[in-house]
């Protein structure tokens, strides 16, 4: 019976593990008031700590005042200056613990921070390219990206008016991303990868003129220091299999051409699935690729027959 009871007890932590976690890279409203707690939290925790480690200093110079004073001959507090030497020993061991401790607070927030901050910026990503985009095509991925990734916003978005298409960023083979001498490999070693969508340095065309290639020059400075931008568009649900295999296409093009790191990797579908959620993110059980990919929720709007009557009477 007991071991019944903590079978329960354990799976009853992990499922709210579990739902901590999904919710850290949900788009709640309420998630940055949990998050906004926990730092509250966090730094009181801190003060505590200070505080304490602030009493241990001041005893520690309050004996050894009353130590000099007692040397000097000033005043005889202490039968022995053995004793303040011991309590002042013992007060230094306390604070340099104290000290210990905050710096490990200090490190735990840090990271904490840290973690939030690439959650809340994969949330304004998720969230900013699936309202920005009209539909699910490859075209509006691209355009939704030029306006939604800050890092790359301005130079992205002054190359694609610069040009009629954009279509080197879209359905990219991996031969074509590959170095010349890793082209020479047998067919055996070779990984056949593409990519619905990628933006990297190699890919961003010269215009022939001036501006242009100004304009080129400055996305692949761009590219270069914020690594390459990889996008999956997949017909229906995000599932498990999906982000796992998009996760290996990602880990095979970044060791086929090293010099290339991705900088951001999204995959838009229908909907995700929950065994989709659990390998992505900070707290996500996938490899490295998977934790850093980008979930994307954008659903197909499809017009009810009412809607569709009203639009077809006013086409006619």
């Amino acid at each position: 019976m007991s071991s019944m009871n903590n079978d329960e007890g354990e799976a009853k932590v992990d499922k709210q593990q579990r739902g901590e976690d999904d919710d850290e890279h949900s788009l709640s409203p309420i998630l940055s008031t949990k998050y906004a707690y926990k730092a509250a939290k966090m730094t009181r925790k801190i003060g505590k700590n200070l505080i304490i480690i602030i009493g241990i200093v001041a005893s520690v110079l309050f004996f050894a005042i009353i130590d000099v004073l007692q040397e000097t001959g000033y005043i005889t507090l202490l039968p022995d200056d053995d004793i303040a030497d011991i309590i002042i020993t013992a007060l230094v061991g306390g604070s340099l613990a104290a000290l210990v401790w905050a710096f490990w607070l200090l490190v735990r927030s840090r990271m904490m921070l840290d973690n939030w901050a690439g959650v809340f910026e994969q949330n304004a990503i998720r969230s900013g390219i699936s309202i920005t985009m009209a539909d699910k095509s490859k075209e509006e991925a691209v355009l939704a990206i030029a306006e939604v990734v800050e890092e790359v916003s301005h130079p992205l978005s002054k190359y694609i008016e610069s040009k009629a298409n954009f279509n080197e960023f879209i359905d990219v083979p991996s031969d074509s991303i590959v170095e010349k001498e890793r082209l020479l490999r047998s067919q055996q070693q070779e990984q056949k990868i593409s990519f619905d969508i990628l933006i990297n340095e190699i890919r961003v065309q010269r215009a022939g003129t001036a501006k242009g290639d100004s304009i080129a020059n400055d996305l692949r400075r761009t590219l270069k220091k914020y690594g390459s931008i990889v996008v999956n568009i997949v017909d229906g649900t995000i599932d498990e299999k999906a982000v796992q295999s998009f996760s290996k296409s990602i880990s095979d093009h970044t060791s086929m051409s090293n010099k290339n790191k991705v900088g951001l990797a999204l995959m838009i579908g229908d909907n995700v699935a929950e065994d989709a959620n659990r390998l992505v993110g900070s707290h996500g059980r996938g490899n490295k690729e998977a934790r850093n990919i980008i979930l994307i929720e954008k659903p197909k709007h499809v017009l009810s027959d009412n809607m569709h009557s009203a639009v077809t009477s006013d086409l006619k």
